[in-house]
């Protein structure tokens, strides 16, 4: 399942009504060592939030609703991590209120949000994991754009391994790190699935993708390692889709996972063929 807001939101909040002073609020906010307060109305609706920022800067005997930022930007609960922090940066601001329905259901800071997102980060090949792969996915599906994917396996690395040791393997993926986000173009995402395996998503369909495949193995091939000058090949696999865009409600991650396990089966079966590449149909 991708990580979403639910994961790293906060649920036990602190609010404060409109028509409190700001007095209280700096003393609900002090006390309780939180940076900010939702404002809600009579109705227990959201109506703003304050922030500790605010209140320093107002007189203790103004009122929240005087001094509240309104409109509130929200996100609900199944919102992506990386949509989030997008939503984040966009807007320079340093947390979201989570909303489910019209109900108060969580807040998410930006060091809580930050934090998650640096785990989906690999910091040996400088590529994001998986999971960012399949929010990218997901949000081009969502559009309606076709994509494909390129699961790529590296030959024989586990006897590369066990010959010059794994400090040297590590070295080998550092660089195919660097030569991947090099040769890949802007419009696609590379990401280091596991061990000695890559994916790139690609908004192409499947001849396209193929064509940007062959020349990625190619790179690879063609790269030498070390004192020895070792040499790696991969093999790859395809596997591309569309969805319809303002079709109902899809599970479009699922529908990512099922598209990088076919094109896992396609590298495997490329693998085993003795062919550098395989597509599925």
């Amino acid at each position: 399942m991708m990580t979403t807001v639910s994961n790293v939101m906060e649920t036990n909040l602190f609010t404060i009504s409109k028509n409190e002073s700001i007095s209280k609020a700096q003393i609900l906010m002090r006390e309780n060592r939180i940076g900010c307060l939702p404002v809600m109305n009579e109705d227990k609706q959201l109506v703003g939030i304050i922030t500790t920022w605010d209140a320093m800067m107002s007189d203790p005997g103004d009122i929240v609703a005087d001094v509240m930022t309104a409109p509130v930007i929200c996100i609900e609960p199944a919102t992506s991590i990386w949509e989030a922090k997008e939503i984040m940066e966009e807007n320079n601001i340093e947390r979201l209120l989570v909303l489910e329905g019209e109900k108060l259901a969580g807040l998410v800071t930006k060091t809580r949000l930050f934090s998650e997102v640096a785990k989906h980060y690999d910091i040996l090949t400088k590529l994001n994991k998986i999971d960012y792969l399949i929010y990218q996915g997901s949000r081009l599906l969502k559009k309606g754009i076709e994509i494909s994917i390129i699961f790529m396996d590296l030959d024989g690395f586990g006897d590369i391994d066990k010959k010059y040791g794994h400090m040297f393997g590590d070295s080998i993926l550092r660089e195919l790190g660097d030569l991947l986000t090099e040769s890949v173009p802007k419009c696609c995402y590379v990401c280091r699935y596991a061990g000695d395996e890559f994916a790139v998503l690609t908004p192409y369909d499947k001849g396209k993708c193929k064509e940007l495949a062959v020349k990625l193995l190619k790179t690879i091939s063609m790269q030498v390692y070390g004192a020895d000058k070792v040499s790696v090949s991969a093999s790859a696999g395809i596997a591309g889709t569309r969805c319809s865009p303002g079709r109902p409600y899809q599970d479009y991650a699922g529908h990512m996972r099922e598209l990088l396990n076919l094109a896992s089966l396609a590298s495997t079966k490329a693998k085993r063929s003795g062919k550098p590449l395989e597509t599925v149909d």
